[in-house]
């Protein structure tokens, strides 16, 4: 991804379309563990906080996907 994404779905948008349906699945479990997450990019990376925390980190690479709990 060139340019610096605002939000989770603008991210998504710019990654290889390959990659998107895992991320997908990524956030959509982390969301229904911890309803009351917030989503933010960090570090330009999507990222869900709980209570204004890092909870986890989520990126895709030319090769390859990351999942970063924090």
């Amino acid at each position: 991804m060139g340019e610096k994404a605002t939000s989770i779905d603008e991210y998504l948008d710019g990654i290889d379309p390959a990659f998107r349906p895992e991320l997908e699945r990524i956030r959509a479990i982390v969301t229904q563990l911890v309803p009351s997450v917030e989503e933010t990019v960090s570090y330009r990376m999507p990222t869900l906080k709980y209570k204004g925390r890092a909870l986890a980190f989520f990126t895709a690479s030319k090769r390859h996907m990351s999942f970063y709990p924090s």
